[in-house]
């Protein structure tokens, strides 16, 4: 069985994402959480300096990595898959409502385990994605998208240690 997401940027830094698949698939590839940290890394060696963030996501596949451009008028997404760093994708114009947060303030979550109480908790949702996203007043929002058995997808909201802040149906 193979599950696949597709996503994209709308309006103001709205992502639209649809998945589909055979089934659904509680035993689904894991998360790319762990490879945040090297993305970021790859980004301030070849940008030369940290950039301020819109979002970071990580799927199955890869962490694709929203930066500000050209003062704040775009955001260029940067995808980091198999270890190495693609080139930036073309340009997407950002509303100037959209917020930013740095890389270091962000990444405060374990990897490894912020994902464990939603896993206990939604035990029949398949989550698909993990995100970082720059919120007003440099606060930042760590969440994940799952997929329900019962084909509705929920959006999950967890603060930096994995406990589960919200949940809310998306569809």
């Amino acid at each position: 069985m193979r599950r696949w997401c597709v996503a994209a940027l709308a309006g103001s830094l709205s992502l639209v994402a649809a998945c589909g698949g055979d089934d659904f698939d509680a035993d689904a590839d894991p998360l790319l959480i762990g490879e945040i940290e090297p993305a970021v890394a790859a980004l301030v060696e070849e940008l030369g300096e940290p950039p301020q963030y819109y979002e970071i996501r990580a799927t199955s596949l890869s962490v694709t990595l929203w930066v500000s451009a050209d003062q704040g008028r775009v955001a260029l997404p940067y995808v980091y898959s198999d270890g190495k760093l693609g080139a930036p994708a073309d340009a997407q114009a950002v509303d100037p409502g959209g917020f930013t947060f740095d890389a270091a303030d962000a990444l405060t979550f374990d990897a490894d385990n912020v994902l464990d109480q939603v896993e206990r908790e939604l035990e029949d949702t398949s989550i698909t994605e993990f995100f970082i996203l720059g919120g007003a007043d440099a606060a930042v929002r760590l969440g994940a998208i799952g997929q329900s058995a019962r084909g509705g997808r929920l959006d999950v909201g967890l603060a930096p240690d994995g406990q589960v802040l919200e949940v809310a149906p998306i569809d």
